[in-house]
């Protein structure tokens, strides 16, 4: 068993998704953590999901700025295909 203390402003916010929801705080909670621990040990964070990608697109004049969204797009859609992403 855990106590955690969650502030005014966290539990105003809680206690609103709660009643928009239906759902008990305690349950949001649990799933608010489970969320959270199950990203942490597939390391799943943004960082991690895009690391491979992360500064692969050259900034030396190669390509033009304008094009760096569509080679973004291109290197994630073949992350994502390839199953890697």
């Amino acid at each position: 068993m855990v106590t955690v203390r969650l502030g005014e402003q966290r539990e105003k916010r809680l206690r609103r998704i709660s009643t928009e929801t239906g759902k008990p705080m305690a349950e949001l909670i649990r799933e608010g953590v489970d969320r959270r621990l199950d990203e942490a040990e597939e390391g799943q964070t943004l960082d991690v999901v895009l690391a491979d990608v992360i500064g692969s697109v050259a900034g030396r004049g190669e390509y033009p700025a304008d094009q760096s969204e569509r080679l973004f797009g291109e290197i994630l859609e073949e992350k994502r295909r390839s199953g890697h992403l």
